[in-house]
């Protein structure tokens, strides 16, 4: 039979029997091209195939390492090299996000072992919500899809589905009070004001303006990274009208959503404060890390308002949902300022927020 072993450059699986001459053969796979599980999945493949007496290392070549041979975590880095240049910049972290956790919760394996029931498996896990599910489910099936036309392998995607778990818990939608907000702006504005008093912040470039961001964010109710990637060209001055998403870097709900702004005062004097001097393809705010601006965020919610330091930029948005249900917004109106893809997502927030329809329906029909 074979034995494993390895070098600085090699993984070899090494045959041995004495009644031949030579007495042992050497296999030889590069350690920069093939992984050692990879290699050791091989080996006993390999061994199989010399049990059956179909393969003679003496005699024959070793077999091609052809596709179906190919590792998950190897598909996987394969595919992310292939379309990174495809995707835009937030998309493609998240992809490679979801595709690495997949890889990594699935094991060891060959790509053309890879079946729906695998996919299912990791896309309908008991701590998913249900619009993580569904994103999970569309990233995957792509991938999947590549590897059905590239990668030799047979997985039914009509058989990919996100499953109703009725028996999970109702979600905890986190979310900031008006007045928390209000605190928070204030003191992040104090401090800033004294930092550069005693020079430790730039008047040119400081943190004010997370003021004007946590406003826009809570008013708009727009994905951080949306916002972030706003340019000044975005702005429709005579539709007074925002344009979230572009060609790169389309919304969950569509691409080139116009939001109307023409009534919030608060809005248009931001976009006037901040497009000042710029060109039309300069950012808006002129920042683009989502992880460096959460990080900021976070710094000041720990100082100001504690109990909720374990929030992030993302619950302004969720902030923003509840009060317009609060305010009695249709929630269809709701649905289309929020840019959900389905109404479900948000009679979510509804239901977790117990509103009573039935008032505003008796209500309605006992007006005369």
């Amino acid at each position: 039979m074979s034995s494993f072993q390895k070098n600085k450059n090699y993984y070899i699986i090494k045959y041995y029997d004495s009644e031949r001459e030579p007495n042992e053969k050497k296999l030889y796979f590069s350690r920069k091209k093939y992984k050692k599980y990879t290699v050791e999945k091989i080996k006993n493949r390999y061994d199989f195939l010399y049990r059956m007496g179909e393969y003679d290392p003496w005699i024959q070549k070793k077999p091609s390492v052809n596709k179906s041979n190919l590792s998950l975590d190897e598909a996987v880095t394969k595919y992310i090299k292939a379309k990174k240049g495809d995707w835009g910049a937030s998309t493609s972290s998240v992809n490679v996000i979801v595709l690495k956790h997949f890889a990594e919760y699935i094991g060891n394996m060959f790509a053309s072992e890879l079946s729906h029931e695998h996919i299912n498996r990791f896309i309908n896990r008991s701590k998913l919500k249900l619009e993580s599910r569904r994103s999970h489910k569309t990233r995957l099936s792509t991938f999947a899809r590549w590897l059905n036309k590239y990668e030799e392998t047979n997985i039914d995607l009509s058989e990919v589905k996100v499953f109703k778990m009725e028996s999970n818990p109702p979600d905890v939608i986190r979310h900031f009070e008006d007045e928390e907000l209000r605190t928070l702006i204030t003191g992040i504005r104090d401090s800033v004001e004294l930092d550069i008093r005693k020079g430790f912040q730039k008047k040119d470039r400081n943190s004010m303006w997370l003021c004007d961001l946590i406003w826009w964010q809570y008013i708009t109710g727009m994905r951080i990274g949306e916002t972030l990637r706003l340019k000044v060209s975005d702005y429709d001055a005579v539709a007074m009208e925002i344009k979230v998403g572009h060609e790169k870097a389309k919304t969950k709900a569509g691409n080139n959503v116009r939001m109307p702004i023409h009534g919030f005062k608060d809005l248009i004097d931001i976009v006037m404060k901040y497009s000042a001097g710029k060109k039309a393809d300069d950012l808006l705010f002129g920042r683009t890390d989502v992880k460096s601006t959460n990080k900021r965020f976070k710094k000041y919610l720990k100082k100001f308002l504690p109990d909720k330091s374990h929030m992030s930029v993302h619950d302004l948005r969720h902030t923003c949902c509840i009060e317009l249900l609060r305010r009695n917004v249709s929630p269809f109106k709701v649905m289309k300022w929020m840019r959900h893809s389905d109404i479900k997502t948000t009679m979510g927030y509804a239901d977790a927020l117990n509103l009573d329809l039935g008032n505003d329906i008796s209500n309605a029909w006992n007006q005369k």
